[in-house]
């Protein structure tokens, strides 16, 4: 053979390896029980049924090392305990996949354990594993509270905020918390999307930790168990992901929202200890900041988020949280020969502060307790000045604005795993609320103001059993006691009993019952009592409001991969104001006392991902009222009706099948709510969403290109409408167009 021959053969032997060489990544993590949530030695761990398999050592630690980058099935069984199926992995070369598996123990009436059943994994927007699987949601721009609009019975007021009626009720109802602990309002830009542009309580432009720091989140509404509490309606715990305990990652991305730089790893080869830390700062913000024209207004953000975990071998595992965040949005106003609304002629600056930072404990107490801990201080505040000026560029009127409430939350949990079948728990809840608003108007030389100051207690004793009958039924009964103390106004201090129940009932393998109930308690915020000032005695408006829930669900298996879930429930809100049903915003046209009642019915139906393709379906039909007088009037967010189709499909390329492209379609269609201003039903809302992304493993690193259109068809929806003192008419505000999103993220 020539040596020009023998070249190209070299040449084309490389050039085949490298085509064909494949790109792995490791597959690791802990098999715990799922009731104690100790570990499980020698559990079996098997990768696409008949692949990779390996079993769970004395710490409960698992290792798939070398496999392939690409989606797949891990199933995870152990004696005893019900086998689990995680679907639709997505490894990719830029990160390893840590997983903590639980197991349910399987009783029969015999007392005997068996392995029988198996039951495969299925995650709502909110409960995935993996960051991965939620950034398929259309439009969420990175944000995890707009993925609770996936949810059946959950829908935005406005395009522009994560301000969120679930259920009909006020977005004030949702309480945030954050690993467990109880926080102010986590938002960047809490005016977004308001027709009156204040602070609200609950939403904002986009919640300070994004997907990329987001670990197993829980969405929980309706009847809540014994140690929530605090909410009336849901309860958003954002969870944070674990840094990586073994190895230093690194991910960088930048689009539309923000650039994002985080790290994770171990702090020594000797311990398990890890962090994470990422940061973000806002891409119009830096655009601005590089001298780009960004028209008349202008919006900044930035946030840091950090977890460090520090497990010990007696002392249980430690956890140090916190996030950060400040933004601002100003406006200038226009020369006065571009004047057309009121709005043209102010100056309106808005800025917002906020933080929280907390401390998690996590032990076992002999063989069947455990006790968990959390305490975290949270605070914010938002300023809002606005300049009005007249024609010779003279000041005729100005306003200012100032919130500041904050949060010290302790909570603590004691299990007590009696048996297989019975399980106690005992936890305390205490809270401390601190709140100041002012308000000052100037107008022609003359000035008015007030301030409001709040200073209370909230103390939350809670007992709960569980009891396991048979193999078939589940029941967890419980109560707690809220003592709430104004330590300002002593008269207005409050104490009740609420009880909680819920049961289950297995009627097969692949069907359930879930009945519950609880009766709840949740604080009106002084935020919109300041709101409401000029127009209501403070005396006049609720300091509580409570709320029984019942639900009663079904879900069920259709098919393989096929999940299906009805709910029916029923909530009614009593020794509540118009106020805390219909939000601050709400005309100011009814009387202060009032009770609400909430009822419907949601079906939600999902396929996981299966040969590349997947989708989801959910309808809700319910109403939403208030008492109005004697007569019964629509609530604010009282849609009727709300429906959503998600539908995805993916394709893999490459010989070493590294390379995904995917396309997800969204489409929701609600009823419109009532108007603030006009007290009329808007517009039916419909709004379509499309993502694309194209993800690309290489041989050290992971690369993403994402393109996310909002409202791809350009749909007019209307938001509001509101008078326009310049004009002297009602004006309608819509809600925001096509909005397009191109980000690319790296992870190494």
């Amino acid at each position: 053979m020539s040596k020009t021959k023998l070249f190209f053969t070299i040449c084309l032997c490389f050039l085949f390896k490298t085509i064909n060489a494949q790109v792995t990544q490791t597959v690791r993590g802990r098999v715990l029980d799922a009731t104690t949530q100790k570990p499980l030695v020698e559990a079996s761990v098997v990768l696409d049924n008949d692949g990779a398999k390996t079993t769970s050592n004395t710490e409960g630690a698992f290792r798939l090392e070398k496999i392939a980058v690409g989606r797949h099935i891990l199933k995870v069984g152990f004696v005893g305990f019900e086998t689990v199926i995680v679907p639709d992995i997505l490894l990719e070369s830029g990160k390893e996949i840590v997983l903590d598996i639980s197991l349910k123990p399987l009783i029969i009436n015999t007392d005997t354990l068996v392995v029988k059943a198996q039951r495969e994994t299925y995650f709502d927007a909110l409960n995935g594993i993996r960051n991965e699987k939620l950034s398929r949601y259309p439009a969420t721009f990175n944000d995890p509270a707009r993925l609770i609009t996936y949810l059946p019975g959950a829908a935005t007021d406005n395009d522009g905020t994560n301000n969120i009626s679930v259920r009909g009720s006020t977005p004030n109802a949702i309480q945030w918390y954050l690993e467990g602990a109880e926080i102010v309002n986590p938002n960047h830009l809490t005016n977004a999307g308001t027709p009156s542009d204040q602070a609200t309580v609950n939403g904002g432009g986009v919640l300070i930790p994004g997907f990329n720091v987001m670990g197993a989140t829980n969405f929980y509404k309706g009847a809540m168990s014994a140690d929530m509490g605090g909410a009336l309606t849901s309860v958003m715990d954002i969870r944070l992901r674990k840094g990586n305990d073994e190895r230093r990652e690194t991910q960088a991305s930048i689009g539309l929202i923000g650039v994002e730089l985080g790290t994770e790893g171990r702090f020594s080869k000797s311990s398990k200890a890890s962090y994470l830390v990422h940061y973000r700062y806002s891409t119009l913000g830096l655009l601005s900041k590089m001298g780009v024209d960004l028209g008349d207004e202008e919006n900044e953000f930035q946030d840091l988020t950090i977890n460090l975990n520090f497990p010990t071998k007696k002392a249980g595992t430690f956890s140090l949280f916190g996030i950060y965040g400040t933004s601002s949005n100003i406006f200038t106003h226009l020369p006065k020969t571009e004047w057309k609304v009121d709005k043209d002629s102010q100056d309106i600056k808005f800025t917002n502060q906020m933080g929280a930072l907390g401390l998690r404990h996590e032990l076992n107490i002999g063989l069947k307790g455990k006790l968990s801990t959390v305490a975290a201080y949270s605070a914010l505040t938002n300023t809002r000045t606005a300049v009005g000026f007249g024609l010779n560029d003279v000041v005729v009127r100005s306003q200012s604005i100032e919130n500041s409430p904050s949060k010290l939350f302790l909570k603590s949990v004691y299990s007590h795993f009696i048996n297989a079948k019975n399980t106690l728990k005992v936890g305390i809840m205490a809270r401390s609320d601190e709140f100041t608003s002012s308000k000052i108007v100037k107008i022609s030389g003359g000035g008015s103001g007030n301030t409001v100051t709040q200073s209370s207690w909230w103390l939350q004793p809670s007992v709960e059993w569980q009891s396991k009958f048979g193999k078939k039924w589940t029941t967890n009964l419980g109560a707690r006691m809220v003592q709430w103390i104004d330590l300002k106004f002593a008269s207005k201090n409050e104490t009740t009993l609420e009880p909680v129940a819920n049961i289950e009932y297995q009627l097969s393998k692949n069907a359930q019952f879930n009945l519950g109930f609880s009766t709840q308690t949740q604080m009106v915020s002084p935020l919109v009592k300041n709101s409401a000032f000029d127009t209501y005695p403070l005396s006049s408006i609720e300091n509580i409001t409570k709320s029984h829930n019942l639900n009663l669900a079904y879900q069920t298996r259709l098919f393989h991969n096929v999940l299906a879930r009805v709910e029916a429930y029923y909530q009614y809100i009593f020794d509540a104001s118009t106020l805390s049903i219909n939000t601050f915003e709400i005309a100011n046209k009814v009387s202060y006392a009032t009770t609400g009642r909430n009822a419907g019915v949601e079906i939600d139906i999902q396929q996981r991902l299966v040969k590349g393709f997947y989708w989801r379906a959910n309808a809700t039909i319910y109403d939403a009222k208030y008492k109005l007088g004697s007569t019964w009037a629509d609530a604010r967010f009282n849609g009727q009706y709300i429906t959503n189709v998600l539908i995805g499909k993916e394709w893999m390329f490459g010989a070493a099948k590294n390379k995904f492209l995917g396309v997800n379609v969204h489409t929701i269609l609600r009823g419109g709510f009532i108007d603030v201003y006009s007290n009329q039903r808007l517009k039916d809302y419909l709004r379509s969403d499309l993502n694309v992304y194209w993800k690309v493993s290489h041989k050290r690193y992971a690369s993403t290109v994402q393109l996310d259109l909002q409202n791809v068809t350009n749909q007019q929806n209307e938001g509001w409408r509101y008078y326009d003192y310049r004009q002297g008419r009602v004006l309608t505000k819509y809600q925001l167009g096509l909005l397009p999103n191109l980000a690319y993220k790296i992870e190494f």
